[in-house]
């Protein structure tokens, strides 16, 4: 607010020894305002108590809280909705190859089966094949 520019100049201190070299600083033209970063100082609390309340009252982001509320709920309604759609396709579709190879493996197991039938063993009753659930089916 005061343009305040880098006009003093003191030496550098290094491991607490003055050094020949000069740094500039900022010296300030106005001494009654200050910028205080209260969520960065340990003693915030302190310092709230010491300033005038409507130097330290919360402020609110937004106007009217349940209008915001609202409006962002709708959109998210709209776009949860399709994400859901897009899961449950993908699902079907995901269970539809995953169906489609099994139907392909026991095809090709069953094929595999009867080309390894010799001759006399048509008499004897086809294999018993296991599924998940424990039951029996004849092939």
């Amino acid at each position: 607010m005061a343009k305040c520019k880098a006009s003093g100049f003191r030496e550098q201190v290094q491991e607490r020894q003055v050094t020949s070299r000069k740094e500039g600083f900022i010296q300030h033209k106005d001494d009654n305002n200050f910028v205080i970063n209260m969520y960065g100082i340990h003693n915030a609390t302190l310092l709230r108590k010491s300033l005038p309340r409507h130097l330290t009252a919360p402020k609110a982001l937004y106007p009217d809280r349940r209008l915001h509320h609202g409006k962002v709920a709708a959109g998210l309604r709209i776009s949860q909705t399709a994400k859901r759609v897009q899961a449950q396709a993908k699902r079907k579709e995901t269970h539809a190859e995953k169906k489609r190879k099994r139907q392909e493996a026991m095809e090709s197991d069953d094929e595999a089966e009867i080309g390894n039938v010799e001759e006399g063993d048509e008499d004897r009753e086809p294999p018993v094949k296991r599924s998940r659930m424990g039951e029996g089916r004849a092939t």
